[in-house]
């Protein structure tokens, strides 16, 4: 899965997001609704595994969502292998 985005750019400027801001949002969105993992939603946005984990808080991501500690270490693990 993909995300493909047509917006118009004159959208985009007056609103002060950028093409990676909506892509964000839409994939944070799709990790707090239980829709993917966070490393298929950094796939479908089209970003690296770490890039995600960085830069969801900004988005309204929840990084511990529902997970337990062993699942957040083995998450930032696993986020350093790509």
């Amino acid at each position: 899965m993909k995300i493909e985005l047509d917006i118009n750019e004159a959208v985009l400027s007056s609103s002060n997001y950028t093409e990676k801001d909506v892509r964000m949002i839409l994939g944070v969105a799709l990790y707090n609704s239980d829709f993917a993992t966070i490393g298929k939603t950094a796939e479908i946005v089209g970003i690296g595994r770490r890039e995600f984990q960085e830069e969801m808080g900004k988005y309204g991501g929840e990084m511990c969502h529902g997970l337990s500690l062993e699942d957040i270490l083995k998450d930032s693990e696993n986020a350093g292998k790509s």
